[in-house]
């Protein structure tokens, strides 16, 4: 958490959570004032799902952020344009974070910042009530499907992967089929969000897909489910997928469910120069039930950049977590 590196505090960040160990939650305290505000954030994250509520205070305050009121009919210059641009999505991300918490406080907030000026922070706060129930803020995004214009559709699909539940999958069957391409795509990785085995049919067509972009979303959408469902048409996204990281997407996928895969290509990927590459890699290792990968995974920590590093070191420790308890020696006491 003392790295120069703000990428490497947030990923940080947010492995505590994720490794659920209530030892973290003086170090994610002291990260709720942290010089990012993105690692305030994955902080608090991380501290809700700890049970900690010291996070509220933060996010409240990041989410309050506005800029200065302009006089009517005076437009922002170019820099006000770009600090306004990057507020939003701080805000964004915060009130993700806060609709988590699914209180009523947490609820009357977002219907208060459903009047916002900011379009994005109006979306955000749907969206968190798109996923504590509200029916009038999921049918705002899923009737804009039908909408002619792609930009709008592809918003709207966004939006509703967002919502991540499976109230969205129905909805999405419309676009799976797009005439457009980024909407298809989209589409797939929207579906990915939910954990509805209905739309693995869907995700199966979109493998196939003339678009590259639309098949390589199909097979991480499928990896992310990892339902049993899925475990034929990952083994045949596999044969198919004509680049590393698809394979590495589906080579996760099956890991997950407990299929044994062969760890070559995860092997050679972490010495990638790519860095997206590596990270995925490391998701298979850790995925991975042999002791292979554990031994791969302790090679990583000397990799030279830091993020690989942490998300490698994280990885052992869930493993580690994971692991059953050893069996008695034989002939040993009870």
């Amino acid at each position: 958490m003392e790295s120069p590196d703000p990428e490497l505090r947030i990923m940080t960040s947010q492995q505590w959570g994720e490794l659920a160990n209530p030892g973290a939650i003086p170090t994610l305290k002291t990260a709720l004032v942290d010089t990012n505000r993105y690692v305030r954030i994955a902080a608090a994250e991380s501290l809700q799902r700890l049970g900690d509520s010291s996070w509220q205070t933060t996010l409240e305050a990041i989410v309050a952020e506005r800029g200065p009121e302009l006089k009517p009919g005076k437009r922002p210059g170019p820099a006000e344009e770009l600090k306004s641009i990057a507020r939003s999505k701080l805000r964004v991300a915060a009130i993700r974070v806060y609709a988590l918490a699914k209180t009523p406080e947490a609820e009357a907030k977002l219907r208060e910042l459903r009047d916002d000026p900011d379009a994005a922070v109006r979306d955000a706060a749907r969206v968190g009530l798109a996923r504590l129930g509200s029916q009038e803020d999921f049918d705002k995004f899923a009737g804009a499907l039908d909408s002619q214009d792609p930009a709008e559709r592809l918003t709207a699909v966004r939006r509703l992967g967002d919502i991540g539940s499976n109230i969205v999958s129905q909805a999405l069957q419309k676009t799976a089929k797009d005439p457009d391409a980024q909407v298809r795509a989209a589409t797939m990785s929207a579906m990915g969000a939910t954990d509805d085995p209905t739309v693995i049919p869907y995700l199966s067509q979109g493998i196939d897909d003339k678009d590259p972009f639309v098949r390589s979303n199909a097979v991480e959408a499928l990896s992310r489910l990892a339902l049993p469902q899925s475990k034929t048409h990952l083994k045949l996204a596999y044969e198919k997928a004509p680049t590393a990281i698809q394979k590495l997407l589906a080579e996760r996928g099956l890991a997950k469910m407990g299929e044994k895969v062969e760890l070559a290509l995860a092997g050679r990927s972490v010495a990638q120069k790519d860095l997206d590459t590596r990270l995925i890699a490391v998701e298979v290792l850790e995925a991975a039930e042999s002791a292979e990968a554990m031994d791969i995974l302790q090679l990583v920590l000397d990799d030279s950049n830091s993020r690989v590093k942490a998300r490698a070191a994280a990885a052992i420790l869930k493993r580690l977590k994971r692991a059953p308890p050893p069996a008695p020696a034989k002939g040993g006491k009870k």
